[in-house]
């Protein structure tokens, strides 16, 4: 017989525990005309999405099998997904003077001002 294995019971449980400490995050410490934190640091919100996409990861690797196919190196894929990351992270550091801009001067990105 097979041993069982809560694993799936378990991310269940742990994503309803995210789910619901992140709508408590919405509810009770967020201002709802602006969407801003208005009580404890900001970077403890995104712990909690750290959180769900780290454990649905770390639990598979406990629960399935690696089938023998699967341990060998493909290079040409390697080395697309490295280039398809760099360009994604180029991406973002282009965006980051926009961003700037549109946290410095809000009235540009709301239309303020204009007739």
């Amino acid at each position: 017989m097979e041993p069982k294995r809560p694993h799936g019971f378990a991310l269940l449980l742990a994503g309803l525990a995210l789910g619901a400490a992140h709508t408590a995050d919405l509810l009770l410490w967020t201002d709802p005309a602006t969407g801003f934190a208005t009580a404890g640091p900001v970077w403890v919100r995104y712990v909690v999405w750290l959180a769900a996409l780290a454990l649905p990861y770390l639990i598979s690797r406990r629960a399935a099998a690696q089938p023998a196919a699967l341990q060998d190196q493909n290079r040409p894929l390697g080395v697309c997904m490295l280039l398809a990351g760099v360009l994604l992270a180029a991406a973002g550091a282009l965006t980051l003077p926009a961003a700037r801009a549109a946290t410095q001067q809000p009235a540009l990105v709301l239309g303020y001002g204009y007739p």
